[in-house]
C-alpha cells in the first residue's frame, strides 16, 4: 500500500502565511485606529489660511466661472494647492461647511496607498511567504508616527502625504513600460502637481527615465503635459516669500521646491538658541538665501 506524499515544507509555509499576514496587518490597524481616535474637527495653523480663508473668499463669488477663476489663482504661501482646494470646494458644495476630519483622513490614507505601491515593487520574484516575511520590517517602519507633525493636520497632511504616494506610484508605473501603465503614470504626475508644486520633481525625473529608455514619443507627451501643468501653475502666480525663521541674526527664505536635505540645527548659527533648540532639524530648500541683519 502506497504511503501518502506529505509535503512538510509546503504545509509549514501555508501555516505561516496567516501569522505573517496578521503581523503585517497589526501596525496598520494600530496606526489608523489611534489616528481616528485622536482626530478632531479643529483647524490648526495653516488650516486657517489654506482652508477657512480659501472658503471665505470662494463663497463671495456667485457664479461658477468666478469661483473657478479664484480656484485656479488662489495660493497658500508659495503653493497652489489644487487638490486641497478642490476638496474644500466640494465639501462646501455638498455639505455647506468644512469637515477637517475628512480632510485629515484623506491625507492619512495616503500612507496606506504608499504601502501598497511599495508592496507591488517589493521583490516580486520571491514566493509569497518570503515576501511577507521580508516586508514586515518595512511595514513597521512605514506605519508609525514619524510623520507626527503632518498626520491629523488636515491641510498640511493632504499636501505632504499624498505627494509621496503619487510620486512613488508614478515612477512604478512608468517603469512597467506598457501603454496603460504610462497613462496611469502620467495621470499620477498631474495629480502630484495638483497636490503640491513639489510634484514638478516627478515631471523632471520622469523625463529623465523616458530619455534613458529612449521612449521619445512618450517623452514628448510627458513634456507637453508638464508644460501645460507649468503654465496653469504659473497663471497669475504671486511670488510670496514665506519666512520660516525670523531671528535677530538671520532670515531664511524658503523658495521653490524641497530638496530633502536634513542637517542638525545645532550646527547652524542661530541668534536665539532657545527657539532653535525646540526643533532638532530642518529641511533645506533649493535656492535658500540667508540674509543676516545688519
Amino acid at each position: 500500500m502506497a504511503m501518502p506524499n506529505f509535503d512538510a515544507p509546503a504545509a509549514r509555509r501555508r501555516s505561516l502565511l496567516p501569522v505573517l499576514a496578521s503581523a503585517i496587518t497589526f501596525p496598520i490597524v494600530f496606526f489608523y485606529s489611534y489616528l481616528i481616535y485622536s482626530c478632531r474637527n479643529i483647524p490648526l495653523l495653516d488650516d486657517y489660511d489654506a482652508g477657512l480663508d480659501f472658503a471665505n473668499h470662494l463663497v463671495r463669488y456667485s457664479t461658477f466661472s468666478e469661483r473657478l477663476t479664484y480656484y485656479v489663482t488662489a495660493q497658500h504661501n508659495e503653493y497652489k494647492l489644487f487638490f486641497g482646494f478642490v476638496v474644500v470646494w466640494l465639501q462646501l458644495a455638498l455639505t455647506g461647511h468644512i469637515n477637517f476630519v475628512v480632510i485629515a483622513f484623506l491625507g492619512n490614507i495616503a500612507i496606506l496607498f504608499l504601502g501598497i505601491v511599495l508592496w507591488k515593487m517589493f521583490l516580486p520574484g520571491l514566493d509569497l511567504e518570503r515576501r511577507l516575511a521580508l516586508f514586515l520590517p518595512v511595514c513597521f517602519i512605514l506605519f508609525q508616527y514619524q510623520y507626527v507633525e503632518t498626520l491629523n493636520w488636515p491641510m498640511s497632511g493632504i499636501q505632504n502625504l499624498p505627494i509621496l504616494a503619487a510620486a512613488i506610484g508614478s515612477f512604478y508605473l512608468l517603469g512597467r513600460k506598457t501603454r496603460g501603465a504610462f497613462v496611469g503614470s502620467l495621470g499620477l504626475m498631474v495629480f502630484g502637481i495638483a497636490i503640491s508644486g513639489n510634484g514638478f520633481l516627478i515631471s523632471a525625473l520622469g523625463m529623465l527615465m523616458l530619455l534613458i529608455n529612449r521612449m521619445y514619443a512618450r517623452l514628448a507627451a510627458w513634456s507637453f503635459t508638464s508644460v501645460l501643468c507649468a503654465w496653469l501653475y504659473a497663471y497669475q502666480y504671486k511670488k510670496r516669500l514665506r519666512k520660516y525663521f525670523e531671528q535677530s541674526s538671520q532670515n531664511i527664505e524658503f523658495r521653490w521646491t524641497v530638496v530633502g536635505i536634513e542637517v542638525p540645527m545645532r550646527n547652524l548659527s542661530c541668534g536665539n538658541t532657545h527657539r532653535c533648540g525646540q526643533r532638532k532639524s530642518f529641511v533645506i530648500h533649493a535656492r535658500t538665501p540667508i540674509h543676516p541683519h545688519k
